[in-house]
């Protein structure tokens, strides 16, 4: 289902930059998911997301445990990563 983000509810970031304020085309990032799907051996629709966090600079939050425990392992350039039941 898709939602506006006006119809979105309200919910106070801690002075970061509120969630779904730009879009990006994916385009832009295929030959880092790529990258981060075979080191990480995890799907490409995740990666997308690794790789904009890393473009970025931005910490990850994800629900996804699998990918959750991929992100914690030390590797160069992986984004920082938040469990989404933490945050």
């Amino acid at each position: 289902m898709a939602v506006s983000r006006e119809r979105l509810p309200r919910i106070p970031f801690r002075g970061q930059a509120e969630p779904f304020s730009r879009l990006f085309p994916s385009s832009a990032l295929l030959a880092r998911a790529a990258h981060w799907c075979h080191e990480l051996d995890h799907p490409a629709y995740d990666c997308l997301y690794v790789a904009l966090a890393e473009r970025e600079r931005a910490t990850l939050i994800t629900a996804d445990q699998r990918l959750l425990r991929k992100l914690q392992q030390p590797r160069a350039g992986l984004p920082a990563v938040i469990d989404l039941a933490n945050f």
